[in-house]
């Protein structure tokens, strides 16, 4: 999963809690196995409701309910947190799950809490809008209120607070509760406008076809793409083939291939691409769980190969260890995308990367790279002569 959330273990780590990462076949074998402890507890009320039991029969009924019930004296809460929308493939995961078990969606789609009732939803206005940046907002049920613990306060969170005593009162409301120190209220004045943006042009359900609309075109006619030779020109990492926009959101996620199936680093391409003013994100998008998942990465390679690598934020450094690729290049559209710029994205790959090896297009960056370099040491002298 995503950094963000990835984040929060170490919160339960340090209570003494554990974590797991599973994947959507291990969840259903979980929901398969809830299902079975379902019927057969069906089985013992029915059983409890025949007047032919006898007594053995009840005996058992009798002890098997109060197991039951031990059990919901031990009541134990665990924290499932899964993204509507995973922010490096697209690939969308059933909002029913949230159903069954008791958020990158909602920036091009219509998210419906009556339906999908969550315990905790996290919202970023700057994915919605572009603008501000460092808002967001998180939507707390009641119920699931009742469970926070905060263990810090800062300004406004607390009604009454003593210097030389360990004494304080939180604030009554639980918003204000967990919003320390003041608000970003200009910025969240800004956000009117954003919503209003949102509405000119339609909403979020036609923003959705939009967006969508996009990224199948482009995807198919990348997926065409090849080499003289017959090779394909990208590999791809999400759910582009069912053409559903209710199972891939906007999101084109792939690596390049050369003409001998080779891959082509991945942050060459961004840099290459940059100077074409296009704007590439590449490597894992902070999303080392599906990145990994998805590249058939195993984690002793990356704890024992790139930890070692200083990094700049998310600005891998290192992008193909052993042949393979420990990142990729992700293609996203927003609202005020259009097919122009699906055109420009297609172009630029098949007219840069058609027919070549991943040796040649190194070879040329390192040209380039290093007659930028002698042109800014010329610069340089210039400057120092004038």
């Amino acid at each position: 999963n995503h950094n963000s959330v990835l984040g929060i273990r170490e919160y339960a780590l340090d209570k003494g809690a554990k974590f797991k990462c599973i994947d959507m076949k291990e969840l259903d074998d979980v929901f398969n196995n809830e299902q079975q402890q379902l019927q057969r507890d069906e089985q013992i009320y029915k059983k409890e409701q025949n007047s032919q039991v006898n007594y053995q029969e009840t005996q058992s009924i009798q002890n098997d309910i109060q197991v039951e019930d031990q059990k919901e004296e031990r009541i134990t809460y665990n924290l499932f947190a899964y993204p509507a929308e995973c922010n490096y493939s697209g690939k969308k995961y059933p909002l029913d799950l949230i159903n069954k078990i008791h958020t990158a969606f909602v920036p091009t789609a219509r998210l419906d809490l009556s339906k999908y009732p969550a315990d905790f939803v996290c919202i970023s206005f700057y994915k919605m809008f572009g603008f501000p940046s460092g808002i967001g907002a998180l939507i707390v049920s009641t119920e699931a209120a009742k469970l926070l613990r905060k263990t810090f306060f800062g300004g406004g969170t607390v009604s009454l607070s003593v210097a030389d005593d360990n004494f304080f009162q939180w604030m009554p409301e639980l918003c204000a509760r967990f919003e320390d120190g003041t608000l970003a209220f200009l910025n969240i004045a800004g956000l009117r406008h954003g919503f209003d943006a949102l509405e000119k042009v339609g909403g979020m359900d036609q923003i959705t076809k939009h967006t969508f609309s996009l990224e199948d075109y482009l995807w198919s006619e990348m997926k065409d793409a090849k080499h003289d030779n017959g090779k394909p020109l990208f590999e791809f990492y999400g759910d582009h083939a069912t053409r559903d926009k209710s199972k891939q959101g906007p999101i084109i996620n792939f690596n390049v291939l050369d003409k001998e199936g080779s891959y082509f680093g991945y942050i060459d391409i961004s840099i290459f691409a940059a100077q074409k003013n296009i704007h590439l994100r590449t490597g894992c998008a902070c999303n080392p769980g599906a990145c990994y998942d998805f590249l058939h990465v195993p984690k002793d390679l990356i704890k024992g190969t790139v930890a070692h690598i200083q990094k700049n934020a998310c600005g891998e450094k290192l992008d193909i260890v052993h042949g393979r690729p420990i990142g990729s290049i992700r293609v996203s559209f927003g609202y005020v995308s259009n097919f122009e710029d699906a055109e420009t994205i297609y172009n630029f790959f098949t007219q840069n990367f058609r027919n070549k090896t991943a040796q040649q297009f190194e070879d040329e960056m390192q040209l380039i790279e290093i007659q930028n370099k002698n042109e800014e040491q010329k610069k340089q002298y210039q400057q120092r002569i004038a």
